[in-house]
């Protein structure tokens, strides 16, 4: 599945990615100590060559496609993290 999954190319995507950002802690992780990332590195291995969108609050939790609640990120980087927040799992639960 895609990262980017229902945002529009061109629009807000490459906004996020084209933008530089403050690595401080947030719900994805701890940061870095609030240095300011370049544009097209990925905010989970500060690596460049980041070309996928990652959601600081996974979907699946309530988080929105917004420009403050995506980062770039690599797609394996991304796919590695999943739904975690700060290392705990998602879980989905359904009502039967």
């Amino acid at each position: 599945m895609s990262a980017t999954r229902g945002v529009r190319a061109g629009a807000l995507r490459s906004v996020v990615l084209a933008t530089p950002y403050e690595c401080g802690p947030t719900i994805a992780g701890p940061g870095c100590g609030g240095r300011i990332v370049p544009p097209d590195h990925c905010h989970l291995c500060h690596l460049p060559g980041a070309t996928t969108l990652d959601h600081l609050m996974p979907v699946v939790l309530g988080g929105l496609t917004i420009a403050t609640n995506l980062r770039a990120a690599h797609w394996s980087c991304n796919s590695q993290r999943g739904a975690r927040i700060r290392g705990a799992r998602a879980a989905l639960v359904g009502v039967w």
